[in-house]
């Protein structure tokens, strides 16, 4: 942007009036070709700026837009890295640290909260039978399902595979019940239809609570993944590990 001389009239109708000159000098700050704001420096008198000025504040908008780009380059390479790309719930390492995290806060603050395992009954099956782009398609749906039926607070992950896990945030294991069930009632009753293919699917959850049964993470989690495997014995065969994955 070219500067340019601005004059500004200051007083009243009835009494003196002041004319003040001034200069204006803007450079655009640019993400991705587009303008996103501006610097803008003015100079209050009569005095122009030098071409050398006018080319400093041309690199500093310059130097502000890389800037610009390299956080947005950075935010979405720290996206992927901790998000499933599949599903886009957090993966498994980063719901480990997020569980620590949570874990740590309660310690602190001295409040509660549950973990749900969750994991798609004969999954495998489905992979076998339809193809992995039907079994993709389940695993996004059953994430939407899970997302929408907790708290924004709360954490979902994809643990691995066919299994997805909850951090209830503020809740003791017994109120972790309701959601659970909530959960599983809703992708029970699901048809899931794609590609001209409907079919119906169960899930099994468990469920341990900090810092009611365990204060480690480790614990909290083959505690719930060892109630999920009880839980499978009514949809499956007689031995939990015996079930299709």
């Amino acid at each position: 942007m070219k500067p340019r001389l601005v004059n500004v009239l200051i007083g009243s109708l009835n009494g003196p009036s002041l004319i003040l000159s001034h200069h204006l000098e803007a450079s655009p700050i640019r993400l991705n070709g587009k303008a996103i704001g501006s610097i803008t420096i003015e100079r209050m008198n009569h005095f122009k700026f030098e071409n050398s000025e006018s080319l400093k504040l041309e690199k500093l908008s310059i130097a502000l837009g890389k800037a610009f780009e390299w956080s947005n380059d950075f935010k979405l390479i720290e996206n992927a890295a901790i998000h499933d790309g599949l599903t886009s719930l957090l993966n498994h390492n980063a719901f480990l640290n997020r569980l620590d995290q949570e874990i740590d806060r309660c310690s602190r603050f001295q409040t509660s909260l549950g973990l749900i395992m969750l994991d798609l009954d004969k999954f495998k099956k489905i992979n076998d039978t339809y193809g992995h782009l039907y079994g993709d398609y389940i695993l996004k749906e059953v994430g939407k399902i899970i997302k929408e039926n907790v708290r924004t607070i709360d954490v979902v992950g994809r643990f691995g595979g066919e299994e997805f896990s909850v951090i209830l945030v503020n809740t003791n294991v017994r109120d972790c019940i309701p959601l659970a069930k909530r959960i599983v009632e809703g992708i029970n009753r699901k048809t899931f239809i794609f590609d001209g293919i409907a079919t119906n699917l169960t899930i099994s959850a468990g469920m341990s609570g900090y810092p009611s049964m365990s204060k480690e993470s480790k614990e909290l989690i083959k505690m719930a993944d060892d109630a999920m495997y009880q839980t499978c014995l009514l949809y499956t065969s007689p031995s939990p590990r015996d079930r299709q994955k």
